[in-house]
């Protein structure tokens, strides 16, 4: 048995890409902290927020400013690349 729901917001279809936003949150730690190999005074958390078809979608993770370049650098032009063009 399949966990995925079958209504529209799983719903699969061509819509293009309308828009890709990339935001960069870094929220200081209160003591530095680590995970034995390294040490950290602040964690950083980066945000995609992408429209298509009326709808939007947000994906985040724990990383560095460098995961936002690549989206906007390498990912972008490509969904932009895959629209139709009016």
């Amino acid at each position: 048995m399949s966990a995925r729901r079958s209504d529209t917001a799983y719903a699969r279809d061509d819509s293009a890409i309308t828009a890709v936003e990339t935001a960069v949150y870094r929220f200081p730690t209160p003591q530095p902290e680590a995970d034995g190999t390294l040490a950290w005074r602040a964690t950083t958390a980066v945000t995609v927020t992408l429209e298509a078809g009326g709808c939007t979608g947000l994906g985040w993770t724990y990383s560095s400013r460098a995961a936002a370049a690549v989206v906007e650098d390498e990912l972008t032009p490509q969904c932009s690349a895959a629209a139709p063009s009016t």
